[in-house]
C-alpha cells in the first residue's frame, strides 16, 4: 500500500522569493509559490490509525507547513 504525507516546509523563504523570481519571469501568470515536502510510504498492508498517526508524528519536523505561508 503506498501512503503519503505531507512533511514541512521545502525551502527557506529567500530561496522560495528566488526561485519565485526566476519562475514568474519566464512565466509571468506565476504571482506565488509554495514549496512543501511530501513523504511517500510504502506498507505490504494498509496502516491502521495508530500506525498512520506514528508514522505522521516521525515524519513532523522542520518548519511546519500552514495556509499563511502560501506564497512564501
Amino acid at each position: 500500500m503506498l501512503s503519503s504525507f505531507t512533511g514541512c516546509r521545502a525551502l527557506p523563504p529567500s530561496q522560495t522569493t528566488q526561485l519565485l523570481a526566476q519562475a514568474s519571469a519566464q512565466f509571468p501568470a506565476i504571482s506565488a509559490l509554495h514549496t512543501q515536502w511530501v513523504h511517500w510510504v510504502q506498507t505490504d498492508a494498509a496502516l491502521d490509525a495508530a500506525g498512520q498517526s506514528q508514522l505522521a508524528a516521525l515524519l513532523n519536523y522542520g518548519v511546519p507547513c500552514t495556509e499563511s505561508m502560501m506564497g512564501n
